[in-house]
């Protein structure tokens, strides 16, 4: 007898993908105090133990909410990536595209960053 398995759901997209480096490490206790503008987006934090140097935060918020909630955090970054990446998700796993292009651009040039799809933007 043949098992039958059930046809897998998938489902492409683009989300928000903004990756925050930091000048200094962050001790990973403080870090809710700098993303909680944040907080409707999932994260992921690299780094040591107790230090966080990068957090990378997924999901969906428009482009002004994203902008506006960045600019108190631009002195402490490093430097930042954001932009709206592609995405296939099973129930399994989510793959995500590579990007098509970077944008470099500076901390002041804000307000050029489109979150065009699949555009990956840096701001140094």
């Amino acid at each position: 007898m043949l098992s039958e398995t059930p046809p897998s759901t998938s489902e492409r997209g683009f989300e928000l993908q903004l990756q925050l480096n930091w000048k200094d490490a962050l001790e990973r206790s403080r870090t809710p105090l700098f993303l909680e503008p944040f907080a409707a987006l999932q994260a992921e934090f690299l780094g040591e133990e107790q230090w966080v140097r990068t957090v990378i935060l997924r999901g969906q918020m428009p482009r002004a909410e994203v902008l506006e909630k960045l600019v108190p955090l631009l002195e402490r970054l490093k430097y930042a990536e954001i932009g709206l990446r592609g995405y296939l998700r099973t129930s399994r796993s989510t793959d995500y595209v590579p990007w098509k292009r970077n944008v470099i651009l500076k901390k002041s040039e804000l307000e050029r960053v489109l979150m065009e799809e699949g555009v990956k933007y840096v701001l140094e």
